[in-house]
């Protein structure tokens, strides 16, 4: 199968630290409000943990992906990003239907991913534990096997692997792009396989990163969980780290879109459409 040439470019390995650098920058011109948009999509999350409502924030993952991205797109811009924009998107009903399609499909595909992992292993577990789980309660995580815990955090990972590598291209391709659904996920797949040299540089200095932002947060949970609780000090520090981490790797994800799928830099001083809600 051929691919058009104006589709993306390839790009040489020493790109991938080109676009780390430049992710940084990009962060620090307006670091204090995208930290706020950072922290409102954390508690978006934290309040959609379990049952239905969880569901429906995995749905709406890629629209809150695409005003992340915008507001980055703005900041590339001079522009200064106002929190709304997280929720452009949604102000779109035609590339929202698709982004939530897309929502669906990386669901679909995490869970498939899941229980291939951790098939049959659960059918032991005690239904109260499982019940737990389901309601994030974190010292449950206690009462389970250590062998098939490390199976069930070895299956997350797997999941969160397999949605983020169907929407980690598709997501933008669909929001600045305009692309149909299914041309977005072939094209953006192709993108990252065509790219895989600096794409897997930049992953590695990222996963080189997320080790301290890890052991922090094991050391909080941990202490949660084991009834010693943590410093409030400590869990502050833990939440401004996860969401400057969170805003690293969005920003990581728009430059190497802007690099490969030829966005361009905007213009200071323009907007486009879908700027309306960047002040």
């Amino acid at each position: 199968m051929s691919k058009e040439p104006s589709d993306f470019d390839t790009l040489p390995a020493r790109r991938g630290m080109d676009w780390l650098t430049y992710s940084l920058q990009l962060l620090g011109r307006d670091i204090p409000r995208l930290l706020l948009l950072g922290l409102l999509l954390q508690l978006l999350a934290g309040l959609t943990q379990v049952g239905a409502l969880a569901i429906l924030f995995v749905l709406a993952v890629p629209a809150l992906s695409a005003g992340m991205l915008q507001a980055l797109h703005g900041v590339d811009s001079g522009l200064r990003p106002s929190p709304v924009v997280l929720f452009v998107a949604f102000t779109r009903p035609d590339r929202l239907l698709r982004l939530v399609l897309l929502g669906a499909l990386m669901l679909a595909g995490a869970m498939a991913a899941v229980m291939m992992v951790v098939s049959g292993a659960l059918t032991g577990l005690d239904p109260e534990t499982i019940s737990r789980l389901e309601q994030g309660d974190v010292e449950a995580l206690l009462l389970m096997d250590p062998g098939l815990l490390e199976r069930l955090m070895l299956a997350l990972v797997f999941g969160l692997l397999v949605s983020g590598t169907i929407s980690f291209f598709a997501a933008p391709l669909i929001w600045f792009k305009n692309m149909p659904l299914g041309r977005s996920i072939w094209l953006g797949l192709a993108g990252m396989m065509r790219n895989w040299k600096p794409l897997l540089v930049l992953g590695l200095f990222l996963g080189v990163l997320a080790v301290p932002a890890a052991l922090l947060s094991a050391i909080v949970l941990g202490l949660n969980a084991t009834g010693q609780g943590g410093s409030p000090l400590m869990t502050i520090v833990m939440l401004f780290v996860a969401v400057v981490y969170q805003l690293l790797l969005f920003a990581s994800q728009y430059v190497a879109f802007r690099d490969i799928f030829r966005l361009g830099r905007p213009q200071a001083g323009t907007r486009s459409e879908s700027d309306q809600l960047v002040a």
